[in-house]
């Protein structure tokens, strides 16, 4: 049978294998927003039968960012799209508009892994993804409604 000691250590190497390909998912909403001003930003503004959103996501130095949006009626996709940038600049802004009756049913998540320079120029990826599942319907309380 093994020792307490050797099963502590067993668990930390398989966690320390494992930690640096972390995918984690963090619930974006208004108050994750508020509680994280310097990572995201999400606003939403209706127009016609539209509700317009803005999503910026602060960058650090060489990352790469994936938003990815899924238009569902509930039953059916209507539009899938993966607009990605790789940047160095200090932050990125996504803009997309959802019907608002399908605002409930549609997905919106930004994906972000880091890159850092080597010292022959070459940027590498630092494993692991932080993928911002952004809770739209409560950006946009009129989308409920109706």
């Amino acid at each position: 049978m093994l020792q307490a000691a050797q099963l502590s250590g067993i668990v930390l190497a398989l966690y320390v294998g494992t930690a640096h390909g972390l995918t984690v998912d963090e619930v974006v909403t208004p108050q994750y927003v508020n509680d994280h001003k310097d990572t995201i930003s999400v606003s939403a503004t209706p127009s016609d039968d539209l509700i317009e959103f803005s999503v910026t996501l602060m960058l650090k130095d060489y990352q790469f960012a994936v938003l990815n949006t899924v238009v569902s009626d509930g039953k059916r996709t209507l539009s899938k799209n993966h607009t990605s940038v790789f940047s160095r600049i200090p932050k990125a802004t996504f803009r997309l508009s959802v019907p608002r009756d399908l605002v409930a049913t549609s997905t919106f998540s930004v994906a972000a892994c880091t890159f850092v320079q080597r010292e022959n120029g070459t940027l590498t990826p630092i494993p692991g993804t932080i993928n911002y599942m952004i809770q739209i319907q409560e950006f946009a309380p009129t989308a409920k409604a109706r």
